[in-house]
């Protein structure tokens, strides 16, 4: 799932202030004004409100979405779904990526792994050769960690946003929203990930753990 050319400018999400899309855009103004509203109402009252953030949109049609510690990228597949539940999942998954930090200690990770390579090749000079299996092995060790991290957050996230808006049993609302989005994925894209070199963990997997 790949994503494309960017298509939208950053919005800063600090105050949740989120400006109406400009530029070539595919989605209707009807579309895109949910999307914000979701979006401000799940960063209103989260970490995240009182940090500088951007958020992008790119040109996909595949359910895609991706985070740093201060950008989200969404696909405009998203978007367009009109899917309330599928958009606050997938919102709140992302930006828990976000708020966790998770790129960034994937990154410290991958440093620690190569400078320990580093030094066992010169007592072994086999490791270096070893070494992007091993760096590979365990940062994505940590990346499928991440995701269970992320898909909890999420619940947590959405949560609070429904208890604000007083929607009845948020927790369980909010639970039945993220693996909802996990069976979109399922059905749409299979049960992926799982193995040792994977990023993420099997999709079946975190979907019976929500059930």
């Amino acid at each position: 799932m790949k994503m494309l050319a960017v298509i939208l400018v950053s919005v800063s999400l600090a105050a949740c202030s989120l400006p109406k899309a400009a530029g070539p855009i595919d989605w209707t103004a009807k579309h895109a004004d949910y999307f914000h509203t979701r979006l401000a109402a799940i960063v209103h009252g989260s970490e995240l409100a009182s940090r500088k953030h951007y958020t992008y949109f790119l040109k996909s049609d595949e359910i895609n979405a991706m985070a740093t510690d201060r950008y989200v990228i969404f696909s405009t597949a998203v978007v367009e779904s009109a899917d309330p539940d599928l958009i606050d999942a997938v919102i709140a998954h992302e930006l828990a990526h976000s708020i966790l930090r998770h790129s960034t200690v994937k990154v410290a990770a991958s440093v620690v792994v190569s400078a320990a390579m580093i030094a066992a090749d010169s007592v072994m000079p086999v490791a270096s050769t070893a070494s992007p299996l091993v760096n590979r092995l365990v940062v994505n060790t940590f990346s499928r960690s991440q995701e269970i991290e992320a898909d909890d957050k999420a619940i947590e996230m959405l949560t609070r946003t429904y208890q604000r808006e007083g929607v009845r049993h948020p927790h369980r609302q909010a639970r039945e929203a993220v693996r909802y989005a996990l069976e979109v994925l399922y059905r749409k894209y299979g049960d992926s990930g799982g193995n040792i070199l994977d990023t993420h963990p099997a999709l079946s997997f975190r979907i019976q753990r929500l059930k």
